[in-house]
Parts: structure tokens; C-alpha cells; sequence
């Protein structure tokens, strides 16, 4: 039987360049090339069609391929099948071609890219840091809006910033963000959110999912009536108030605000996102307080901080007193340790945590498991399908080439070798 391990051809030199030639409002930014249809070249910061803007950001699409499928038998997908019925699965699929279907999400963040090939109008190729390729493409699930198949800008040294329909785009290739690559004296929003059952996050944050540069605004509306906009770098700190937010500057200076997204329960969401254990997305009722610092060199955001990535290799512990060793992929999808496992936190947000940074999982319940975090870390996630009984499943590629598939109501514990 063929093995499903990637073939690795070659390093790339420029992951090895030295955080010198790097700036540190800079590192975190996106960079790199795209080539139109036309052949024309253009070089700079690059924002993406949602928004992405840094190396950090995630790119969301759904998986064209799923070959790990074909390694199922009649009797385990009809086993899922039964288990299942209350999730996702196209139970139509299993008549017409033997195999399930169901929503199948490739989550990554932009560091792991080494480009992205433009294959139709909502399609796309993207191309792994060890040249790995995985189609990709989105429908109208909320969670793909602009990822592909919209303009994506690019900001060059003189400050020029100009938009290229996704139609007229060939690739764009990711880069190293150089030390000066335009006039903006924009820093990537930095500081520690605390949430209302004590747990806090350090990291670049993105505030009311938009505002992610201290430059950008905070918007509201002050007790006189009037509307007042701050530049981040001028707030240190953010506390809700009533229908509203208390506002410290870096002058020390208090102000209440209100009546605008960014200072009350319409907010749409605040990301932190650190290379220590993922992202978070807290909504605005976990929020107890923000804390803006100075965002600093070699914080671990740069291009060239994010490895080649690797698939995942680990042990798989069986309930019956077994163990499988080998290449895992869990929830049959997810098999390179750049992709996330998703769960909601037990201290409230949405945790995204790249299996890079993972150590153990284990199951604590139908609902919910817990992550041991290569640190030492334990978290405990729930309300998603890759960490409560809707999981599908691990299949285990032995180092004989064998696959063996365990079923999460069996799974006692997955251990990751990194």
C-alpha cells in the first residue's frame, strides 16, 4: 500500500534569515510577491481579501480532497454511520460513492505558506513551507467569506497601496517582510485581555475582529454627546462600564464611552493570538479588561518563526490496553501539525490551537477534552467536533504502511511526538 507521507524535496534559505533584517514593527506583517496573469510582479506588504494582515492571521477554507476516507471498511463507515446521525454527514454520499461527506475546514496561519496558486473563481492551491500542495475552495458557509475568490491589496516601499481582482491574480508568493518595505509607521496591536472568570491572554489582538494596528482608531460616543476616536497607541487600557467601556489613555486621563461596537456588547469579537498556544476569540461578555503594550522584536510572529511543517506522528492509546504508533490523522482530516484544533474554552472564547503546540489530548467527556500544551498547559475544550464525541475518529498510519482506525468512543489518549 502506497504511503501518504509527503515527500520532502528541499529547504527554503530565506526561512533562515536573521531576525536583523527585520524591524519590529515590521516582522509581524505580511509580505510577499504576486504575479498576475500578465506576468507583471509586485512586491510589498500584503493584505488579504478578510482582512489578514500578519503572519499570525489565519486563512479558513474548505478541503477539496479527503484520502484518508478510502482507508475506512464497510464496517466502520457503517458503524459512523449509525453513531453519527445527529451530526453533519451526507448520508446520500454513502450510497454514491461509499464515503461520507461533510464540512472538511483547512485552518493555517499565513506563516506556514509559501504561496497560494489562484485555480479558479473561488478555488485555490496553497502551497505548504515543505511544498506540500492542498487544494482548496469556498461555498457560502459564513466562516469562508473573501477568503478566496476576492481582492487581495499590496502595499509597496514608496507607500503606493493598489487593490488586484482575485480573476486577474496567477500566485502570490510569501516572503520574509524586509526591514522597510513602505512609509507606514503602523505596529501590530499588542497587550493582555483578562477575562471574567480570571483567565488572561497576552498576545497581538484584534479588536471587534477589525481594528488589529495601533494606528486604527477606538470609537465611541463620550457623556456629552459628542464622538471621540483615540489612536490604540494613545489607550492603555479598556474596561466595560454600564451600556458602555471606561477608557484609560496613556496620559492617564479616563473617559467613559458608549453607543459605538468598539466600546459595548455589540462589539463583534476581540482575537489574541500568541505563538505560545494559538488564538483566542472572547466575546465581549467574557471580557473583564484590555491592557495595550508596546508590541516587541523577535516576539515570535515573524516569517520566519513559523518551522516547516511536519505531519503528526505520535501514540494513539486504546481504552482495550492497545497502542498504535505511526502518522495520525485525527478527526480523519487533520494530518500536519500546522492545522488547529478548535474547542471553547471552560473560561468562555473560541480556542484555535495549531497541533504544533500540542503535547497530549484526551477525552474527560462525551462534550469536552483536555489539551496539555507543550508548555505544560492544560486546557479543557468543548462544543466543537474535534474535541467532543462528534469527533470521527483517529486513523493510524504504522511505520509498516498499515492503517488502523480508532474510533474516539474508544480513544483513551493521543500523545504527539514533535
Amino acid at each position: 500500500m502506497k504511503s501518504l507521507r509527503p515527500k520532502h524535496t528541499c529547504l527554503f534559505l530565506f526561512l533562515t534569515f536573521q531576525s536583523f533584517f527585520l524591524s519590529a514593527q515590521e516582522e509581524a506583517f505580511l509580505y510577499g510577491e504576486i504575479e498576475l496573469r500578465d506576468e507583471t510582479r509586485i512586491k510589498g506588504k500584503i493584505t488579504w481579501s478578510a482582512g489578514q494582515s500578519l503572519w499570525v492571521d489565519l486563512l479558513v477554507a474548505e478541503k477539496k480532497d479527503n484520502p484518508i476516507l478510502q482507508h475506512l471498511n464497510k464496517e466502520e463507515i457503517e458503524k459512523l454511520s449509525a453513531e453519527k446521525n445527529n451530526t453533519d454527514w451526507n448520508f446520500m454520499a454513502l450510497w454514491k460513492n461509499q464515503y461520507p461527506t461533510r464540512k472538511l475546514t483547512f485552518r493555517t496561519q499565513f506563516g506556514n505558506l509559501l504561496e497560494i496558486r489562484v485555480t479558479g473563481e473561488k478555488d485555490a492551491t496553497a502551497v505548504l513551507k515543505n511544498e506540500t500542495l492542498i487544494r482548496l475552495y469556498i461555498n457560502d458557509d459564513i466562516e469562508y467569506k473573501n477568503q478566496l475568490g476576492a481582492e487581495i491589496s499590496i502595499t509597496t516601499e514608496n507607500g503606493k497601496k493598489t487593490s488586484f481582482p482575485w480573476t486577474k491574480i496567477e500566485r502570490i508568493r510569501f516572503y520574509p517582510t524586509p526591514k522597510v518595505n513602505d512609509n507606514s509607521n503602523s505596529k501590530p496591536l499588542y497587550g493582555t485581555l483578562t477575562t471574567r472568570t480570571g483567565y488572561s491572554y497576552q498576545g497581538l489582538i484584534k479588536w471587534d475582529l477589525n481594528e488589529h494596528l495601533d494606528d486604527q482608531y477606538l470609537d465611541g460616543i463620550s457623556i456629552d454627546g459628542k464622538r471621540s476616536r483615540y489612536h490604540f497607541y494613545d489607550v492603555k487600557s479598556i474596561r466595560p462600564k454600564n451600556r458602555g467601556s471606561l477608557i484609560q489613555l496613556q496620559s492617564e486621563k479616563e473617559i467613559y464611552l458608549h453607543s459605538k461596537s468598539n466600546v459595548t456588547n455589540e462589539n463583534k469579537g476581540i482575537l489574541v493570538r500568541n505563538p505560545q498556544w494559538g488564538q483566542i476569540n472572547l466575546r465581549w461578555g467574557d471580557f473583564k479588561s484590555a491592557i495595550f503594550t508596546p508590541y516587541t522584536k523577535n516576539s515570535g510572529f515573524a516569517y520566519a518563526d513559523f518551522p516547516i511543517p511536519v505531519p503528526l506522528q505520535g501514540r494513539v492509546s486504546i481504552k482495550d490496553n492497545r497502542y498504535l504508533v505511526g502518522q495520525i490523522f485525527f478527526d480523519l482530516d487533520e494530518q500536519w501539525d500546522i492545522e488547529t484544533l478548535d474547542g471553547w474554552g471552560q473560561g468562555g472564547g473560541l480556542r484555535q490551537v495549531p497541533f504544533r503546540l500540542i503535547d497530549k489530548i484526551y477525552p474527560v467527556s462525551n462534550t469536552h477534552s483536555a489539551v496539555i500544551l507543550r508548555g505544560g498547559e492544560k486546557i479543557v475544550l468543548g462544543e466543537r467536533s474535534d474535541v467532543n464525541d462528534q469527533n470521527w475518529g483517529i486513523m493510524v498510519q504504522t511505520n509498516n504502511d498499515d492503517f488502523h482506525y480508532v474510533p474516539w468512543s474508544q480513544l483513551q489518549q493521543i500523545e504527539f511526538d514533535h
